[in-house]
């Protein structure tokens, strides 16, 4: 905003994750946080002001790199605006990510 203080913005989030690796079927899963929900995974305060959006694998993925593209999308509630943000993360094939 106008002081340089973060501005919470509600809306929805689709996140995804895929493995460029696998041309045939490089989707991996889908996440949907609904804007009530997102609401609800709001953390903010005096050093932090963040969504925190669990995905948790609903089986272990099979990346054959080392690699996984995780791709964000937020859509805003008032004025419908989509916003997109796209990494990669490393996988090491072990664990829960």
């Amino acid at each position: 905003d106008a002081d340089g203080e973060t501005l919470k913005a509600a809306g929805s989030f689709t996140i995804e994750a895929f493995d460029l690796n696998k041309p045939q079927a490089p989707l991996l899963g889908t996440w949907q946080f609904p804007v009530d929900q997102a609401r609800q995974l709001w953390f903010g305060g005096a050093l932090l002001s963040q969504y925190v959006l669990p995905c948790t694998w609903k089986q272990p993925p099979p990346p054959t790199g080392t690699a996984i593209t995780i791709k964000a999308t937020f859509i805003d509630e008032l004025t419908g605006r989509k916003l997109q943000a796209q990494t990669n993360i490393e996988w090491s094939g072990s664990g829960s990510q």
